[in-house]
C-alpha cells in the first residue's frame, strides 16, 4: 500500500481492540465494543469468559477474536483446544494461542479440530510468550 491509502479508516480496520484484563467486566466488554465500533477497528478480542458478553455487545460487522492459553502459553493443548471450542460455541469468529516455543505445535492441530474449521476464512493466529 501506498502512503495515501493509509487512512485513519484503513488502519483502524487493520486493529483488534483486545481487552484481556482478567478483572475485566461485562461491563468493560461493553464500552470496548462500543469504541471499536465507533473507531471500526476490524475485531474485538477478549478472554474466553467474555466472549458471550462481546457477542452480545458486538455490532454486526467486526469480528470476534478470544485467546486460549492465555498469557503463559503453557497450557496443555488439549486445555487450548477446549478454550477455543468454547469460544466458537459462545460465538468467537477467530482465535489467537499463545504458545511457549514461538512456533505452532500440538495446539495449532488441536485447536483447528476442536474448532472443526468453523473460523472460515478468518484469522487463527498464535503469539509467543
Amino acid at each position: 500500500m501506498t502512503s495515501s491509502r493509509w487512512t485513519r479508516r484503513a488502519v483502524a480496520g487493520t486493529i483488534d481492540a483486545t481487552l484481556l484484563r482478567p478483572e475485566a467486566t461485562a461491563a468493560d466488554v461493553k464500552a470496548l465494543c462500543r469504541e471499536a465500533g465507533q473507531l471500526d477497528t476490524y475485531a474485538v478480542c477478549v478472554s474466553p469468559s467474555l466472549v458471550g458478553a462481546a457477542r452480545a455487545a458486538l455490532r454486526d460487522g467486526l469480528a470476534l477474536a478470544s485467546v486460549c492459553g492465555f498469557p503463559s502459553g503453557a497450557h496443555r493443548s488439549e486445555v487450548k483446544a477446549a478454550e477455543a471450542a468454547a469460544a466458537v460455541a459462545d460465538g468467537a469468529t477467530e482465535s489467537t494461542w499463545s504458545s511457549t516455543s514461538g512456533v505452532p505445535g500440538p495446539a495449532t492441530g488441536a485447536v483447528l479440530r476442536a474448532t472443526s474449521g468453523r473460523f472460515g476464512t478468518r484469522r487463527v493466529g498464535w503469539s509467543s510468550r
